[in-house]
């Protein structure tokens, strides 16, 4: 469960997201994506988007941040607002961005401003992503990047 500017959003054991006014009505729904149990929500700093064009001018309209979702079976996706209003269903599903990791996946984080990604195992690992280049980021002992190309899997 997180705050996303003006919604609480809920990740289900069901794999579905829900986003909820203050009010506690359904704004918005994730569905049908093929996840398991929800562990981890995080949003972008990017501005929020209308899920459709047509909305723009209707201040209630749902917009929200991009954002990334992890499942308790290691998968990382990236999510938009334009899917909520997809009606074919070949549109509806996010960007997988990280899945066969050695354990569940406890929390992960997106870096306010550049394209990192920092995902924390439930068997202790960490591991930076940068989710742009798919290319994981780790220190090789003397503080230089290494980077494994995650872009062929």
């Amino acid at each position: 469960m997180t705050i996303d500017e003006k919604y609480l959003v809920v990740g289900n054991d069901d794999g579905n997201i829900r986003f909820y006014d203050f009010q506690f009505k359904v704004a918005a729904w994730f569905e049908n994506l093929n996840t398991a149990a929800i562990k981890s929500i995080s949003f972008s700093g990017k501005t929020a988007e209308f899920a459709s064009e047509e909305h723009e001018q209707d201040k209630d309209a749902f917009s929200c941040r991009d954002f990334i979702i992890a499942d308790e079976s290691a998968m990382v996706i990236q999510l938009k607002s334009k899917i909520f209003e997809a009606i074919e269903s070949s549109k509806y599903k996010g960007e997988t961005l990280m899945w066969g990791l050695k354990s569940s996946i406890s929390a992960v984080a997106v870096h306010p401003k550049k394209s990192i990604l920092a995902i924390a195992g439930s068997e202790g690992f960490i591991i930076l992503f940068d989710y742009v280049k798919k290319v994981e980021i780790s220190l090789n002992g003397v503080g230089y990047p290494v980077d494994k190309d995650y872009s062929t899997n």
